[in-house]
């Protein structure tokens, strides 16, 4: 039996189409009662939207407080994030909002000069915030969302300024 070649090209094609979104997570996509306050058609360029085990941390809950301790160096290098190099290796996890409020997101404690980027879980395309060094002389980064809403799943990336990597920390506290 034989294949047309345009089956199999259509049928990558389509493949690939569907797996450029990013993870699916199950009651955050097609939800017609959450209305996202960012156009889903900002997507960052040459991203697959898949992510490797070395990489992916994990879902983390609704945990606040110190939630993840990590080491980058051991990570792949993934994602680019819109306010650094994205030269480096990085971590990334999902994490729901717990409650309707705003929310800071730190890598204080760090061993590395870390960039912090926050996107959509279900469309990683969208990014709501990025920080590489949130203030002078501290090479941690930090990231305020205001007005999240309760159920609301975000995908978080910690990356390295320009290669660096090393033990990390991730910290989600309500304000």
């Amino acid at each position: 039996m034989t294949i047309p070649i345009r089956a199999v090209f259509s049928s990558l094609s389509c493949a690939l189409l569907l797996s450029a979104c990013g993870p699916e997570y199950e009651g955050d996509v097609g939800d017609p009662s959450r209305s996202e306050d960012v156009s889903p058609d900002v997507e960052e360029p040459g991203e697959d939207g898949s992510v490797s085990q070395a990489t992916f941390g994990g879902h983390l809950g609704s945990a606040l407080g110190h939630i993840a301790s990590f080491d980058s160096c051991a990570a792949n290098n993934e994602w680019r994030t819109t306010c650094g190099t994205g030269a480096a290796r990085d971590m990334s996890y999902t994490w729901t909002v717990p409650v309707t409020g705003d929310y800071s997101i730190t890598t204080y404690g760090s061993s590395y000069d870390t960039i912090l980027e926050v996107r959509r879980a279900a469309d990683t395309g969208v990014v709501y915030a990025c920080n590489d060094d949130w203030a002078d002389g501290n090479y941690r980064s930090r990231v305020v969302l205001r007005d999240q809403p309760k159920g609301r799943k975000l995908f978080i990336i910690v990356d390295g300024y320009s290669g660096d990597c090393g033990a990390g920390r991730l910290y989600i506290n309500g304000l």
